[in-house]
């Protein structure tokens, strides 16, 4: 996908947050529930302010360090967010100023990022697209809603969980346990097939067809859905071994905490 494809998704997805959040903001999250939904608006807009300042500043270093010291330079970006219904209009003006940080930046210019092999602008479009629409459907769901996530955006999700999540971020913690073991998953409704393999300390990942102990299939949605837990295993087809499928959300989840 393209930056100005990016861009989008993060407009339209951050602008229905948004929409559904003015329903209530005292409902529960179901994907979350120790979160009403004004706790979800605060969370991703926090997200998205943090964000934006390090784009908008390039920084460098983790954030941890570097946070307090440029934030002072930019008090009114208010970085908190408020109490009370305020929190929408706090949140719309974050989104915006994430959007003119993104669009005024080269994807190729250097910030700090989690992921290591990747310290770029370009990560944090992807990220913060996949960050919104993911919290979007927090949002929805939390009323009832539902609206569907674009193909390319599903797609991409996809990959971005299988391998930037789950193929690089377990590296770093000791819980994948396996020994071998393999899982395809297979979005049916565009070009996304993976091929995953549990090792000891890891999982490898290869693009592509192939047979697994367990596979996994559904629209590109609905698997981007299952691994973040916004959506139950039951109504995806799975073929061979349903526990190692259910392990996959595990990991997933630990992945992404």
């Amino acid at each position: 996908m393209t930056p100005t494809e990016y861009l989008e998704h993060i407009r339209r997805d951050g602008e229905r947050l948004a929409e559904a959040a003015r329903n209530g903001l005292d409902a529960q999250v179901p994907a979350c529930p120790d979160w009403t939904v004004r706790d979800l608006v605060a969370h991703t807009g926090e997200v998205h302010r943090q964000k934006a300042l390090l784009v908008a500043r390039r920084i460098q270093d983790h954030p941890r360090e570097a946070f307090g010291e440029f934030a002072s330079e930019l008090p009114d970006l208010e970085l908190e967010a408020p109490d009370g219904a305020d929190v929408i209009a706090w949140y719309e003006a974050g989104l915006g100023i994430l959007l003119e940080a993104l669009g005024s930046a080269d994807p190729a210019d250097k910030v700090w990022t989690w992921y290591e092999p990747q310290q770029d602008v370009a990560f944090w479009y992807r990220r913060m697209a996949h960050e919104t629409a993911i919290h979007r459907v927090d949002a929805e769901q939390a009323h009832g809603i539902q609206t569907s996530i674009p193909v390319d955006l599903a797609v991409d999700g996809l990959d971005e969980v299988l391998d930037w999540n789950l193929r690089w971020g377990v590296e770093e913690e000791d819980i994948v346990h396996g020994s071998g073991e393999t899982i395809h998953v297979h979005a049916h409704d565009a070009d996304g097939e993976w091929m995953l393999t549990l090792q000891p300390d890891r999982i490898d990942l290869e693009r592509g067809h192939g047979k697994g102990d367990a596979a996994l299939r559904g629209s590109a949605e609905d698997l981007d859905l299952y691994l973040w837990g916004r959506r139950p295993l039951d109504g995806l087809e799975v073929i061979g071994d349903r526990a190692l499928v259910e392990r996959l959300r595990e990991l997933a989840a630990l992945a992404t905490q």
